[in-house]
């Protein structure tokens, strides 16, 4: 059977998984085809030959075709005679045209229990197969050797620099709890470091915005350089960033909300419960997201929540060794393989 994926080729996140999704598929004949200019394949090291093996790969019309990229570009795309649409969306009610797209598919594959309810609820009739986001856990596992040490005690966020990410709530919490804490620090990295730059240094001296680059080999050790990560979020699909550090042995701080909650619950993580869901007109300009319901997170438990992980590290080894195992049994790249493989036998 032969698989042709369509994603992007770049370092956002719906590229990072696309490339996790397509590395449990590699043992398939598998086409890749980039939706970036000049269609671009940002894969590093060993895989880098693999991915442009597939992209060389000749078209074939008959091949399943698997759109990863937000419905509006799947319309946009030749379509062959099998089509499989993946689909996420950070809150509830997904927009309706995304479901009208959706639906013109042979299937739909979703990331997480909250993505499948919610486009089941909205609308979507194909059949919807839960396949979650995944790693490689021989580079994702707690043995990896962090890129640097450092005397402190590290918190680490990593997100898009959009309110949804909770960056406000987080710098409050921290302003509020560790400004003056010299053995304390917290490192941002962040799609637009220049611009966290100057929000930051408004407030305080002891938060480190990251500016570098990283790669997909390096990315391990540099999350492995701290203690702890942070994310604060309102809404996510998934959730990715907190189940890379789950597997690499880090506590994390999520919110328990939306996507994250398939593998972030009271034994993996350090929770952040929603002081309400409330609809916001506007989120981050971005139209989908427009009138949609996101958790408010209090900025009081986030800190407190922040405080309790660097003051209890006996209760912090316990939920990172019950958070690795979780990620083994259930997120690596051959279980997730196999989900592909059923997929693909129900649509012959």
């Amino acid at each position: 059977m032969n698989i042709e994926y369509i994603c992007f080729g770049s370092l956002n996140g719906y590229a990072i998984a696309a490339k996790n999704y397509i590395l449990a598929l590699k043992n398939h004949n598998l086409r890749i085809q980039t939706l970036d200019s000049q269609h671009r394949i940002d894969v590093a090291g060993d895989n880098l030959s693999l991915f442009r093996k597939f992209a060389k790969k000749e078209e074939d019309p008959e091949a399943i075709q698997i759109y990863h990229c937000i419905p509006p570009m799947q319309r946009r795309r030749r379509k062959n005679k099998t089509t499989i649409g993946v689909a996420t969306f950070e809150t509830y009610d997904p927009p309706r045209h995304w479901v009208k797209i959706l639906n013109q598919n042979d299937a739909v594959i979703v990331p997480s229990t909250f993505c499948q309810e919610i486009f089941k609820n909205a609308g979507v009739t194909r059949p919807i197969y839960l396949i979650p986001h995944c790693l490689d856990l021989s580079k994702y596992n707690s043995n990896i050797a962090p890129k640097q040490t450092n005397s402190k005690f590290r918190f680490l966020f990593i997100g898009a620099w959009r309110k949804r990410k909770g960056y406000e709530e987080l710098l409050k919490a921290w302003c509020s709890m560790f400004s003056n804490n010299e053995h304390v620090e917290l490192v941002i990295k962040t799609d637009k470091p220049n611009k966290a730059e100057r929000t930051v240094r408004k407030l305080t001296n002891n938060i480190l915005i990251e500016h570098r680059k990283i790669n997909e080999n390096n990315m391990t050790g540099f999350i492995k350089s701290f203690d702890c990560l942070v994310l604060p979020t309102k809404g996510e699909g998934f959730g990715l960033p907190a189940l890379q550090a789950m597997a690499l042995g880090l506590p994390v701080i999520v919110t328990d909300y939306s996507g994250c909650t398939d593998f972030a619950n009271n034994d993996t993580a350090f929770l952040l419960k929603p002081e309400r869901i409330i609809i916001k007109e506007d989120m981050d300009r971005i139209p989908q997201f427009m009138n949609r319901r996101w958790a408010e997170i209090s900025v009081e438990e986030l800190g407190g929540v922040m405080l309790y992980v660097y003051e209890h590290p006996d209760e912090v080894k316990k939920k990172v060794r019950n958070a690795e195992h979780f990620v083994r049994e259930g997120f690596g790249l051959d279980l997730v393989g196999e989900r592909f493989s059923r997929l693909f036998s129900q649509l012959e």
